[in-house]
């Protein structure tokens, strides 16, 4: 609301100013003011638009060149139309004065100012996730964060410790040297534990009863012979 109120105060006061203490008409002040507020209207449509496309393009360009060209040829054919004014050449005449050209390239940059101010501000500090995903879009390959599993350890903080405890490495170098210093002949293996002890008489039992079994008496006849 206020920034409507403000665009329409800018459309106008700013013509306004720029043909003060003139002897123009109300036609030849009215056509900027026209002229103005359609540029106005395309740019904040500008500033809204998330996605430009060539139907984009094409109707703002359109827009503009229907706009002067019926205002070319309503001017120019248009005599005697609104009595005691005259609209006859009002375009033609404005297309030669600087001050024209000047109100429409001021006035609608100054009524947009504070909403594309808005914008910028809104996309650096609350980006939309669309916003987001432009930004990252734009960035170069090698520059993307990496993902969570990926990240180092935060600085500062303690790198962990991939090395060995000191007393286990100490008493396994020195196992490792008493056992190079013995004699062979003192060396003895450690007697089987439990398990293995108990593997022996099961493995025994499998291969007699496999001897026992009418398979393992054909597979000896077939040795036999």
């Amino acid at each position: 609301m206020a920034d409507a109120a403000f665009q329409s105060l800018v459309c106008f006061f700013i013509p306004y100013l720029a043909y003060y203490d003139s002897d123009v008409d109300v036609f030849t002040w009215g056509t900027p003011v026209t002229a103005i507020a359609l540029l106005t209207f395309l740019l904040h449509l500008g500033i809204e638009t998330k996605t430009w496309t060539w139907l984009n393009w094409t109707a703002c360009g359109l827009s503009v060149l229907l706009f002067f060209t019926v205002a070319f040829a309503y001017n120019a054919s248009c005599a005697t139309c609104f009595p005691p004014s005259n609209p006859y050449w009002t375009m033609q005449t404005l297309a030669g004065d600087p001050r024209f050209y000047l109100t429409c390239l001021l006035a609608p940059v100054t009524a947009l100012l504070p909403r594309l101010f808005f914008r910028a501000l809104q996309g650096t500090l609350c980006p939309t996730p669309l916003q987001r995903a432009r930004q990252l879009a734009l960035r170069p390959r090698g520059k993307h964060p990496a993902p969570g599993g990926s990240r180092g350890p935060l600085p500062g903080a303690p790198s962990p410790d991939t090395s060995e405890p000191r007393g286990l490495s100490a008493s396994a170098s020195s196992s490792a040297s008493q056992d190079d210093s013995s004699p062979p002949g003192s060396r003895h293996t450690p007697p089987p534990g439990p398990q293995e002890a108990s593997e022996e008489p099961r493995r025994g039992l499998q291969e007699d009863e496999f001897c026992m079994s009418p398979q393992g008496s054909r597979g000896a006849e077939g040795i036999y012979f």
